[in-house]
């Protein structure tokens, strides 16, 4: 067991692999938590509801997306949309396919593909690294549209922007007009990058100290 591994590297631990979970184990076990796996953040004031997972894998994303149909709000009235970007050793195809594959159940109206942010990002990202972003995420959405068409899938609105800050205020201006389900997932970079901009405080730290992303009170 990797917990007994570390324990015995770190601290010393006389446990062995063969002998039963020692109370305390039990009580690690039972209390663990990893902020942005299958995490549910709600803003009811802003008919805003997050469900977000940093799956980076083909079968992580298949068990986010088997999460997501056991929990995503089945009122016809719900807006629901996808944030997706996965780092660029990953292949965007084999990620977005277990997503598109359940279109038609999810029923995404819009689609953003975007780069992760982070406060110093803007003012250092250089002309070659904007070209980049912006030829990179266009294949994922372009992955997307095929992947949907091979699926016999409604693929709903796809679109580019130029970081997921972008996205939310987007997802700002909807939810201004009824209930909005956000669905986020592909990166745990993008997971990181979701909890700086909402103000998400990790591990009970405190909350960041940026404006609030949102603009309407």
């Amino acid at each position: 067991m990797l917990t007994r591994e570390f324990l015995r590297k770190k601290v010393g631990s006389k446990i062995t692999d063969g002998q039963s979970l020692t109370d305390q184990e039990k009580s690690g076990l039972a209390t663990a938590h990893h902020p942005g796996r299958c995490q549910i953040i709600t803003f009811t004031e802003r008919s805003l509801r997050f469900l977000i997972d940093g799956a980076h894998t083909p079968e992580s994303v298949e068990s986010y997306c088997e999460w997501l149909q056991q929990t995503i709000d089945p009122s016809p009235d719900t807006l629901r949309v996808l944030v997706f970007n996965c780092m660029s050793v990953r292949d965007p195809a084999t990620l977005l396919a277990p997503l598109a594959k359940r279109t038609n159940s999810l029923k995404f109206h819009r689609v953003f593909f975007g780069r992760n942010w982070w406060p110093l990002w803007d003012s250092r990202e250089n002309f070659l690294e904007k070209a980049e972003n912006e030829r990179r995420f266009e294949e994922m959405r372009r992955s997307w549209l095929d992947l949907c068409r091979e699926f016999g899938r409604n693929d709903g609105e796809a679109c580019v922007v130029p970081s997921i800050k972008e996205a939310l205020h987007e997802i700002e201006l909807m939810s201004k007009n009824g209930q909005v389900e956000v669905c986020a997932v592909g990166s745990l970079h993008l997971v990181g990058s979701l909890f700086k901009l909402l103000k998400i405080p990790i591990y009970g730290q405190p909350d960041f100290q940026d404006d609030f992303v949102f603009s309407y009170s």
